[in-house]
Parts: structure tokens; sequence; C-alpha cells
């Protein structure tokens, strides 16, 4: 068993304690005791990879994809304390997804990757599924021939995950996104050197229990 990268116990007047996953990899969580009348589901997924350039192009790439997200409530009783749900947060070209364990209530959430990019047209926004909400993260911004700069990463669905920047025109790195769920931006490319595009984030669970 893994746990979750980050469990955090808010006071009690506030009415709620949170589970966050943050880490690539497969987690059980379990219902924890307190009262809790409700379970708040979010589920967060990667974002795609900017574009790369080789050592020939002097193109500018377009970014990756935003991740996206889907939520969903559940009601939940004492009879559900110890409880499991099986969790995956994926890292950028999978899907994070939250499914039922040992809890009774099927549960099937999946948010998918933003689309990585190795063109000048901006990868598209990652869709989610099995929520209340399904929200499809933005599309990466599109690069184009010189003298454009590169296409800055889709901004994550519902976060402050954003996409990183796109290169400058005249060759350069993409910046990587941002937690959870940015798209990497876009390389551009000089004619005489390779260049990569930024990496995609990581997508992100999160559980909140309410009283």
């Amino acid at each position: 068993m893994r746990f979750p990268l980050l469990i955090g116990l808010l006071s009690s007047t506030t009415g709620s304690r949170v589970s966050a996953y943050s880490t690539p990899g497969s987690f059980t969580e379990t219902i924890p005791a307190g009262g809790y009348t409700q379970m708040v589901v979010e589920n967060w997924g990667p974002g795609g990879k900017g574009g790369d350039t080789t050592n020939v192009q002097t193109n500018s790439k377009g970014g990756g994809g935003g991740g996206g997200y889907t939520t969903k409530t559940f009601a939940i009783t004492g009879a559900n304390i110890g409880q499991t749900l099986n969790v995956t947060v994926a890292a950028s070209g999978s899907a994070s997804t939250v499914t039922n364990g040992t809890f009774p209530t099927a549960i099937a959430m999946t948010a998918n990757t933003g689309a990585a990019n190795s063109g000048t047209t901006g990868g598209a926004g990652g869709t989610a599924t099995g929520g209340t909400t399904n929200t499809t993260g933005s599309s990466g911004v599109n690069g184009g021939p010189s003298p454009a700069d590169a296409g800055k990463g889709g901004d994550g669905a519902n976060t402050t995950g954003t996409g990183g920047a796109g290169a400058f025109n005249g060759g350069g790195n993409g910046t990587n996104g941002t937690q959870p769920g940015g798209g990497g931006g876009g390389s551009s490319g000089d004619g005489t050197f390779a260049y990569t595009g930024g990496t995609g984030a990581n997508g992100r669970v999160r559980i909140t229990y309410v009283l």
C-alpha cells in the first residue's frame, strides 16, 4: 500500500478532512471515522508534453494540452468507515483514475491527459468522465513558422495548474506545466540545435470528507 503525499487534517471548526494525492502511482484511500456524511472526490488528469524541435527545424511548436477534471459527491455513514477507494495519479501521457474498492457505491472516475504535441498545432485538452461535473482541459496554444513564438501549454481544467510558457522564436526549450494538469510549453528551433518541449504536469486526486 502506498500513502498520499499529503494528508491535511483541517480544524474541527471547518467540519472537513482532506486527503490529497499528488505523486504518480497507485494508492488505497480508506474512509476515516469522524462522523462524516459526505465524501467529495476530485480528480485531475496530467498535462500533455510540448513539442520538440530538431537541429534542422526553425519553426516553433505548439504547447501540450491541459489535463481534464472530474468531481462527484458521495453520501457516507458510519457503516462506511474502513472501506476503501482505489486511486491512481498519472504522469503526462496517462489518465488519473478513482474507483471503488470495498466502498459499495460504484465509482469510475477518469481524468485524461492532455495531448502531447509534435507539430505546430497545440495539443487538445484532456477529457474526463464518471463525475457529476466533467471538464475538459484547455488546448495548448499553436506555434508556427519563424518568426512565430512557440505555443503556451494548456491550463488544467478547474485548477490553478497552468500551462508552461512556449519558447521565444529563435531557439529554446519550452517551460514545464505546473501541477495539477498544466501542459508543457512548446520549443522553438534555430536550425542548429535540438530543443525540448516542456513536460506536462502530473495529475492529482483530492478527497474531502464533510460533516
